[in-house]
């Protein structure tokens, strides 16, 4: 047995295993391979995932198992020492089988077992394929909280420990902007910065150097100042911002481009408090089952009355409400309300409905919560109250948002996997390289690992590139709008509520245009006329 692994591990040591993905040729001369296993954990609801075992390690384990040789960290993932330790572990079993086929000694088969049986057995047991340090290609990241020109190889020789590395192959400013620990920006300029990640490269301790998250007029001020061209661009790059124009710059100009996030929204579910649409099932199998359209049906439902049990259950919920509403009064109409329970309020109400405290309570209570409308409905119905239901439909008729991100099930996107034998990730990241883009997709499950390299056996036809063309939306899945208000924030600035400016809303603004109409002959100063034809019974 230990014969067989003898001559296996001359192959392996003569020829090597370069990995399954092609090399590009950066600008500096350094090659690079063409897709990298991303180690950031992400963020959940709860904030960015922070590694609680060794999970990251064992997925670049993996990664080297299947074929990757480019990995692709950072400082500020806090992952590093277990990158290191995945590389320590692949290179140690390389230069193992150096010096068992480097050996001068003539040894036969019971010497080589004695003198190199455990070290082979240990090598084995690593389930991964021993990788030359030179075969591999390690970038990390430069953060924020270093931009000040002799800190930065201060920062990359940290990297380094951590690294258990003398050098990495890559070693990118995360950003353009730099802020201190404590949270206030610093002012460096990136040009400054730029300057030391030179000195890190003249050092020795990186190969190349090159930018993250930089806009086109940020690279090109790199290069008014006769510095050195970065030999990467890294950034969001997906179906859904596939940015043409900097991609056409950085070909102009030899810049390789590195792209995280390559499925963008893809992967997210939907909201669990989403609303719910028009072609939900079960609305839809109601509206059958009446003969009627699902507005139809919620219109119905609206003027039910509430059983008895609704009292019970929202009492407490009217009381929480009602305490909010109050708490939102103008000082002058706030009164003390902590012996007041939900029917208190509603009497008041029913004794002077005009009442702007009664007013203001009824629009808090209706919009905190399901169970305090339910319970409020009830009573205002005990004490004679009438209640008047607006936006009866919710978010049911709204469409989806025209730079909505695309969904893994996607018509067009599940037909084209299906036509080339694969799954719509490898689709896209295939669609990445043969965009010029070194894609980086993160995983720390070793089936999708292995899947996501299986992408240098196909080409995809030019209709079928057209089409993945078509779903460039411009949206940004991390536009970090933590840092708008830095002078060197690398993003479009949008405004906050830019967003919710589509065309669902500019529906809303001509529905209320409407509505204008119809009230324009009441005078929205007369209170009584104000309640009277709010309570008006179509």
């Amino acid at each position: 047995m230990y014969i067989i692994v003898f001559i296996l591990s001359i192959i392996v040591f003569v020829y090597g295993d370069p990995g399954k993905a092609p090399l590009v040729v950066l600008n500096d001369g350094h090659t690079m391979p063409t897709i990298a296993l991303g180690t950031w954990l992400g963020n959940s609801s709860t904030g960015r995932i922070v590694p609680v075992g060794y999970e990251t390690e064992q997925a670049v384990m993996w990664a080297f198992e299947a074929g990757y040789r480019h990995i692709d960290t950072a400082w500020t993932y806090h992952v590093e020492d277990q990158v290191g330790r995945a590389v320590k572990t692949v290179v140690d079993a390389y230069n193992l089988l150096h010096e068992v086929t480097t050996t001068p000694e003539v040894c036969d088969a019971k010497c080589y077992v004695k003198r190199f049986k455990k070290k082979l057995e240990r090598s084995s047991n690593s389930m991964v394929p021993p990788v030359s340090r030179e075969e591999i290609f390690v970038t990390t990241k430069l953060w924020n909280d270093a931009h000040a020109r002799r800190a930065v190889v201060r920062a990359l020789r940290a990297s380094l420990a951590q690294l258990r590395l003398s050098y990495v192959d890559l070693y990118l400013m995360h950003w353009p902007l730099g802020q201190f620990a404590n949270g206030s920006y610093d002012s460096t300029h990136y040009v400054e910065t730029w300057q030391g990640m030179m000195a890190a490269r003249a050092r020795n301790l990186t190969r190349s150097i090159g930018v993250s998250n930089f806009n086109q007029d940020m690279l090109e001020n790199i290069r008014m100042h006769q510095l050195t061209t970065p030999a990467v661009l890294q950034i969001e790059w997906n179906i859904n911002l596939q940015q043409p124009e900097l991609l056409a710059y950085c070909r102009q100009h030899n810049i390789s481009v590195m792209g995280y996030t390559p499925f963008g929204a893809l992967m997210n579910k939907q909201r669990a408090d989403s609303p719910t649409r028009i072609d939900d099932p079960q609305l839809t199998k109601m509206a059958a089952k009446y003969g009627k359209n699902v507005p139809q049906i919620l219109l119905r439902y609206a003027s039910t009355v509430p059983s008895a049990h609704h009292l019970r259950d929202g009492l407490h919920a009217v009381r929480r409400a009602h305490e909010q509403a109050a708490r939102r009064l103008p000082h002058s109409h706030r009164r003390s309300t902590a012996d007041q329970d939900g029917c208190q309020v509603w009497q008041e109400c029913a004794a002077d409905p005009t009442a702007i405290r009664c007013e203001l309570v009824y629009k808090s209570i209706f919009s905190v919560d399901r169970a305090a409308s339910r319970a409020g409905s009830l009573l205002c119905r005990q004490h004679t109250i009438s209640v008047t239901g607006y936006t009866p439909f919710g978010a049911l008729m709204n469409k989806q948002r025209a730079d909505s991100p695309t969904r893994i099930d996607d018509p067009q996107l599940t037909k084209m996997a299906a036509k080339y034998g694969k799954n719509v990730p490898q689709i896209l990241l295939r669609y990445a390289v043969e965009m010029g883009v070194t894609p980086i997709p993160k995983s720390i499950t070793s089936s999708r690992i292995f899947e996501n390299i299986d992408i240098f056996d196909f080409h995809l036809d030019e209709s079928d590139k057209r089409t993945l063309r078509g779903f460039d939306r411009g949206y940004r899945t991390v536009p970090q709008l933590k840092w708008r208000d830095h002078p060197f924030y690398p993003f479009e600035k949008m405004p906050e509520n830019s967003t919710t400016t589509t065309a669902a809303s500019i529906s809303t603004v001509n529905t209320e245009a409407s509505k204008q109409q119809v009230i324009s002959e009441v005078d929205i100063n007369d209170k009584t006329a104000r309640m009277s034809f709010r309570d008006i019974k179509i």
